[in-house]
């Protein structure tokens, strides 16, 4: 079995990263897995963190720390499968930077690209928090597209057999939105989509071990109409993928009602529950073993028999 470890820079000048309680990437001799970074760097005049620049200087100064890091563990961005963006809302217009730095600094490599919409993130002047995985090689490209835009079609598989799809967002080839309105058709259209995807690598959904879907509170009304949806297309070889559903202020662009992030595996998948029987009617399991990893659910502190929250008010 892998054995992880600590990815820990002799030369990391941002910031003192002994210091904090989480650790700047994770490897095993094949793959990695690298915190999310901003541009944050410890001012020692101010004696705190600070994040400086615009969008494309808060973007370079994300991938020098993750560059930095890979480099620690022998690898390269030529390595990177996934890339996370946590976008806030204030740098979503200036989202195209991103996309630019992204081109340039990946020298025509293509990792999946996976987008997030966030109302703001730990340092409060930052743009972009960027996450990464990466193994030796860069993993297998079973699909590549044009990524620029919202409609992503390149598709990576990683470590363990983990296959990576880009972002689903209910915008067709021609970048216009469709279904607009209606959310439980979009929601559909996003799994579809998906599901496309991964009939030209020769899978299905089928095969997904986790869905994470992202919308705005004012869907609530009718999220609950999307059990139907993930009930016919999900889970059809005996086991339903793991899930999150995450609220957002906005979304990446106007018109859109939700965004899917759907990871899926080449193996067979065994569900996981520790005995928790709210899940017996769910359209999602809390954890699938696909190989060797496991993959989880989202949780929240919630009773898992009464689904009450515990602990109020104490985060």
């Amino acid at each position: 079995m892998s054995t992880f470890k600590a990815i820990e820079p002799t030369d990391f000048p941002w910031f003192k990263y002994s210091d904090y309680t989480f650790s700047l990437g994770l490897a095993t001799e094949a793959d990695a897995f690298i915190s999310g970074h901003t541009a944050s760097t410890f001012d020692p005049k101010a004696s705190r963190m600070v994040v400086v620049g615009g969008m494309r200087d808060q973007v370079d100064v994300s991938y020098n720390k993750i560059e930095t890091i890979l480099e620690a563990a022998g690898m390269t961005l030529l390595d990177v499968t996934r890339v996370v963006e946590n976008i806030t809302m204030d740098g979503l217009a200036n989202y195209v930077e991103c996309e630019t730095i992204r081109l340039e600094r990946f020298k025509g490599h293509k990792p999946s690209v996976t987008t997030v919409i966030v109302d703001a993130l730990l340092r409060p002047k930052a743009y972009i928090e960027i996450e990464v995985y990466a193994s030796r090689g860069g993993g297998k490209r079973l699909f590549e597209g044009d990524d620029c835009g919202w409609s992503r079609n390149t598709i990576i598989e990683g470590h363990d057999g983990s296959i990576f799809l880009p972002t689903l967002l209910p915008v067709d080839s021609n970048g216009d939105v469709v279904y607009a309105g209606d959310f439980v058709a979009q929601y559909r259209y996003c799994l579809e989509r998906g599901g496309e995807l991964l009939a030209r690598i020769g899978l299905s959904l089928d095969n997904s071990v986790t869905t994470y879907d992202y919308s705005t509170p004012e869907t609530r009304a009718v999220y609950g109409k999307t059990s139907r949806v993930r009930k016919e297309l999900l889970g059809g070889a005996g086991v339903f993928p793991g899930a999150g559903g995450i609220l957002m202020s906005t979304m990446h662009t106007p018109g859109v009602l939700v965004a899917i992030d759907l990871v899926a595996s080449r193996h067979p998948l065994i569900a996981v529950n520790p005995g928790w029987s709210r899940y017996d009617t769910l359209s999602y399991t809390p954890g699938v073993i696909a190989g060797k990893t496991l993959y989880m659910s989202g949780f929240a502190s919630l009773d898992m028999q009464t689904q009450e929250a515990t602990h109020e008010g104490d985060i």
